[in-house]
């Protein structure tokens, strides 16, 4: 009722290995919540999100040069990433400029379907192909090991959130 996939799917693994049965799945409540004295919102993210780019820089340690600077490039994924995310990713690329290391930002990523996965995955060979470095940082899980069925690991770095 409170709207907290993670921890749903905490309660679910436990659920799981002591039972021995599957749990059910995650559905969002049908009715609001509103927690008195506070200013926590448990209304559902957007189906899918990107932030805007943000772009930084940091020295490189990949040349001998030691004024030689990085260009990086920050993202967030939130919500669900479901059927075709092609659009969203050309936009997302459009505002990469000329990063050479690109950070994507999972925390808030709750979920990601197959096809959306397939698509990730197709834009994170061509970033690869661009010579550019991306990485998905405080990933979920259950997102990682996802990402690394799709074998989207084997060609970017994928870092699980630690709690």
């Amino acid at each position: 009722m409170t709207n907290r996939p993670d921890q749903f799917d905490e309660a679910a693994i436990d659920y799981c290995v002591t039972y021995e049965v599957s749990p059910p799945s995650w559905e969002p409540a049908q009715c609001e919540v509103r927690v008195s004295g506070s200013h926590t919102s448990t209304t559902s993210p957007p189906l899918s999100m990107v932030s805007e780019v943000s772009t930084s820089f940091i020295e490189s340690r990949f040349t001998e040069d030691p004024n030689a600077t990085v260009q990086v490039a920050s993202v967030e994924l939130s919500g669900q990433l479901v059927g075709d995310i092609g659009p969203t990713l050309k936009k997302l690329e459009a505002e990469l400029g000329s990063a050479t290391i690109v950070n994507v930002s999972c925390a808030r990523l709750i979920r990601v379907d197959f096809i959306a996965a397939g698509d990730l995955l197709n834009w994170v060979l061509a970033r690869r192909n661009e010579n550019r470095t991306v990485v998905f940082v405080d990933a979920h899980r259950l997102v990682a090991l996802f990402f690394g069925a799709m074998g989207i690991n084997e060609h970017a770095r994928v870092k699980v959130r630690s709690v």
